[in-house]
């Protein structure tokens, strides 16, 4: 199933809100990882990020566009294991 990247909203009324630039990745209906614009230090860059749960540990890194983080994101991705995907903690 083809990734997809939708504009971000607040997960709850304290949350600062999300700007235009922040984006959910998207497996079907099922949250993957995120990629957001950050501008640190004047310089601008994206960030891109597999969530934890999915790929079992560190998996991000920056990027200088959109389409280089997207692409960074879709090849870490594509690396994992078809069997890597680990459930969330269940809440107490």
């Amino acid at each position: 199933m083809p990734l997809r990247l939708i504009t971000m909203s607040k997960h709850h009324p304290n949350d600062p809100p999300w700007g235009a630039d922040q984006y959910a990745v998207l497996d079907g209906d099922r949250y993957v990882g995120r990629i957001f614009r950050e501008n640190t230090n004047a310089v601008e860059q994206w960030f891109w990020g597999l969530d934890w749960f999915v790929a079992g540990g560190k998996k991000y890194g920056n990027a200088p566009t959109l389409l280089t983080a997207m692409a960074a994101f879709r090849s870490a991705w594509d690396a994992l294991p078809p069997d890597s995907t680990l459930e969330p903690p269940k809440p107490i």
